[in-house]
């Protein structure tokens, strides 16, 4: 199954096996970079989650 989200939640706690990190130019998409979730944090952080600093504010408000 292939599922395309702006949803960290959905690799994260379904554990995917791949994540795939895409760009695109406007005229065509690649793939940046692929790995595991754990390969992935950073671009799940940047990507996903919106940053580390927005990481961190969610982590603070919901008392993570």
């Amino acid at each position: 199954m292939i599922f395309i989200t702006h949803n960290p939640n959905i690799p994260v706690l379904g554990m995917a096996e791949k994540v795939v990190a895409m760009n695109s130019d406007g005229s065509r998409g690649w793939v940046e970079r692929e790995g595991t979730v754990d390969e992935m944090k950073d671009q799940i952080v940047n990507l996903l989650e919106g940053g580390e600093t927005a990481f961190q504010t969610r982590k603070e408000r919901y008392g993570w």
